[in-house]
């Protein structure tokens, strides 16, 4: 950094470095503020706005697509051209460092903010014709507007009472659904359908249908309700996943799906299905599987992108984290990065999550919940699938009239703003499909348990 006095503070070096690593870093923008005024030289804020405009688009600025950006801005000769780009791609080993550069370079920004404003201070007040008071108050004011930037997320009382309000004039005008609905009323009717930066946890033993109730959920979501979605899941890939909504939108297997055994009828029943269901906004990215940090970069690129309101994550055991950690301690920072990306993009999340077995005692609770503690605290909404069928018992009261042959179980553990409680779903093992159980001659919500008094 040059620190001679008439010099306002910077670092071209640390601003190149910078450049560089957004451009080997595809995903850095959608992971990171940057701001092109934190940039001293002209150029490099020329090259941070082109990459910032690739960010909004959802488009990984790598030097190609810097490149055509700056061309189309009429910017690439004015920077230096492809090989200043690549210049700083290549002085640049890793991203390990970016979040503290970034820092520094917003440090150096504020730096030459106060530089300008004392100076323009300092001339002013060696003139008697500018009034003492008002000189004080430019002087505070300016203060007051270098440290603005950190503060755009502050909201006022009155701002959120006003918020809260609009909000209740949207539910009274909207309905009982106030968040995006699942086409599960009983659900639904608890609460009012799922809702912006929500982190849902569906958990329940292996083979309990996790992923089949989460698969009914977004189906309903996005056919039923306009959601767009995205889906990323280490148990199976795309066509699997796609296999079992068409299972479940034809009624025909799923196995027979994968397998190819159809009838030229059952051919045609899924062609007019997809037509059906041709622009429903679902999106695969078995790209960023493997990884919570990928895998939020690709929930940011896709919302950036397509501005999708609903994400399922399937499992969360098996989602790779900081692995230095013990196990418990990796899933909880796995779900408070996922409650984090809900509430920042104000989307829904659902996360899928096995339990502890319990051959005694199979009927699910909270305490089973693997990571249970901090899991259950990251999460708002923690859903507990039960099927009694495959231990062969039946229901506990107040569902013991109910077969338990294709049926389930649905236990709100947990239910922040909502309370707890539980009702009945019908599930068809054909189609691995959840859907309302309703009876000839009962009310559907006749079994529905009360809400509790103290929600979490």
């Amino acid at each position: 950094m040059n620190n001679q006095s008439h010099t306002p503070p910077h670092d071209l070096e640390l601003e190149q470095a910078i450049i560089g690593t957004f451009l080997i870093e595809g995903n850095a923008i959608l992971e990171n503020r940057l701001n092109p005024d934190w940039f001293y030289k002209p150029e490099n804020i020329m090259i941070a706005k082109a990459i910032c405009n690739l960010g909004k688009q959802g488009t990984p600025p790598d030097l190609l697509q810097a490149t055509i950006q700056l061309k189309k801005e009429g910017n690439l000769e004015n920077v230096g051209g492809p090989l200043y780009l690549s210049e700083s791609a290549r002085k640049v080993a890793s991203a390990a460092n970016l979040k503290h550069h970034l820092k520094n370079l917003q440090e150096l920004f504020l730096r030459r903010q106060l530089a300008t404003f004392a100076q323009k201070q300092y001339y002013k007040s060696f003139d008697p014709t500018i009034d003492l008071d008002d000189l004080l108050i430019e002087y505070q004011n300016n203060i007051l507007n270098v440290l603005d930037f950190n503060e755009a997320e502050i909201v006022s009382l009155d701002q959120s009472f006003e918020k809260v309000i609009e909000q209740a004039k949207r539910n009274r005008e909207g309905g009982n659904i106030t968040g995006i609905g699942t086409g599960l009323f009983k659900l639904d009717n608890f609460t009012n359908g799922m809702q912006k930066g929500d982190l849902i946890i569906i958990a329940g033993e292996t083979s309990a249908g996790k992923t089949s109730l989460g698969i009914s959920i977004l189906k309903n979501a996005v056919f039923n309700f306009g959601a767009r979605a995205a889906v990323y899941s280490l148990e199976m890939t795309n066509s699997q996943l796609s296999s079992r909504l068409f299972s479940q939108e034809t009624g025909i297997s799923a196995k027979r799906i994968l397998s190819g055994y159809m009838t030229p009828q059952e051919i045609e029943t899924l062609e007019i299905a997809k037509e059906k269901r041709k622009g429903a906004l679902m999106f695969y990215d078995e790209r960023s599987n493997n990884n919570i940090d990928t895998i939020c970069a690709s929930i940011r690129r896709l919302h950036l992108k397509y501005k999708i309101n609903l994400v399922m994550v399937d499992y969360l055991q098996i989602i790779s984290g900081d692995e230095r950690k013990a196990d418990e301690t990796k899933i909880a920072e796995i779900a408070r990065k996922l409650k984090n990306i809900a509430r920042e993009l104000e989307i829904t999340v659902i996360a899928l999550s096995q339990l502890r077995r319990s051959p005694d005692r199979p009927k699910p609770n909270i305490a089973r919940l693997r990571g249970s503690g901090q899991l259950e605290e990251a999460a708002d909404i923690v859903l507990l699938l039960y099927r009694p069928e495959m231990y062969n018992i039946k229901y506990d009261d107040p569902f013991t009239a109910i077969p338990n042959t294709g049926t389930a179980q649905v236990i709100i553990g947990k239910g922040r703003n909502i309370g707890t409680g539980s009702f009945i779903l019908r599930f068809n093992p054909e189609t691995s499909g959840f859907t309302n159980y309703i009876h000839a001659t009962v009310d559907p919500d006749e079994h529905l348990e009360p809400k509790s008094k103290t929600p979490y």
